[in-house]
């Protein structure tokens, strides 16, 4: 009976100390965000590209907006809390603002740059230069 008990109590008290994984799936951050396309009726380039990939030391973005014509693309790093991303451009760049802040889902990434009265989506896919 004695040994039953710890037999018992051995198998317990692990499974309540050390609670078995969650069978959530983590959302996977890295990707292409995009929604920059060709418009014909103008014969220009428009939208916004995001690269988002993991390095040795954190998250860094290539980014590249396009109003009319590309602009160069830049790397910045991107400061990530849970599924909310922000990283800062440097002045200067046609079509974008310097502050971003979003939020990432399966389907895409949600945001806008500081003053911008709406949110940007860029869907999650292939990228336009792809």
């Amino acid at each position: 009976m004695f040994n039953r008990y710890f037999l018992v109590l051995g198998i317990l008290v692990p499974l309540l100390v050390f609670p078995q994984a969650s069978t959530k799936k983590k959302q996977q951050l890295t990707g292409i965000y995009t929604d920059m396309r060709y418009n014909e009726e103008g014969g220009d380039v428009l939208g916004m590209e995001l690269y988002l990939v993991c390095g040795g030391r954190g998250y860094f973005a290539t980014v590249q907006c396009a109003g009319g014509a590309p602009s160069r693309p830049v790397i910045v790093p991107v400061q990530i809390a849970g599924n909310r991303v922000a990283f800062r451009l440097p002045e200067g760049l046609p079509e974008c603002g310097i502050s971003f802040t979003g939020v990432i889902s399966a389907k895409g990434l949600k945001g806008r740059f500081e003053g911008e009265k709406s949110d940007r989506w860029l869907p999650r896919r292939n990228g336009y230069w792809q």
